[in-house]
């Protein structure tokens, strides 16, 4: 339509410069300018609709990147508390071998149970009061996701409990597909000329 519209500008002032100044040529030239304020008026208004497009899809785009960086950070942070969990997991295993080669009842095999016991107490916090919230945090980013995405796609063939061998067989349909634009209709190209 840009393309269209140029053209169409182009054409009119090429036609402007020709026409003289003369009394027969008075209303054609005042037409001529008309038409290409008209002109002039259309591009304005379509870089204004396109700018507008573009702005809401780089607004959405920014707010997806915003929320793919929180995502990620929370996945790294659960995957690092799981790895502390492991750590001191390994660390307790440690300590009871230790205890196991003491002799029973001993100071240094109830030091062994004592440090055990700090590091059971540890993953505990861990999993009972920092994970949650991570998880909590991912779920609802989640949600938010899935709500997004419940108003613009619908799947097809998605049911609950769908086996993976069967994932590929879903589909993605927009819930309103867009509408092929029409580069003028008869009644814009028509007011151009009047």
């Amino acid at each position: 339509e840009t393309k269209i519209l140029k053209k169409l500008f182009k054409f009119l002032q090429a036609r402007n410069e020709v026409v003289t100044d003369s009394i027969e040529t008075h209303y054609y030239k005042e037409w001529l300018v008309d038409a290409e304020e008209r002109v002039v008026k259309r591009l304005v208004a379509y870089d204004t609709e396109q700018e507008s497009v573009l702005e809401k899809s780089l607004f959405r785009l920014e707010e997806e990147e915003e929320h793919s960086n929180g995502d990620r950070d929370n996945v790294i942070e659960i995957l690092k508390i799981l790895h502390w969990y492991r750590q001191f997991d390994a660390e307790r295993v440690g300590s009871e071998i230790d205890r196991m080669n003491c002799r029973a009842l001993s100071d240094e095999s109830l030091g062994h149970l004592e440090r055990s016991a700090k590091i059971k107490g540890k993953q505990q916090r861990l999993i009972e009061e920092v994970l949650p919230g991570l998880v909590q945090s991912l779920n609802h980013s989640n949600d938010v996701e899935d709500r997004h995405l419940a108003r613009v796609v619908v799947f097809k063939k998605d049911e609950k409990g769908l086996s993976r061998h069967n994932i590929k067989d879903i589909q993605a349909v927009l819930r309103d597909p867009p509408k092929a634009r029409k580069v003028f209709s008869e009644e814009k190209w028509m007011d151009m000329f009047r």
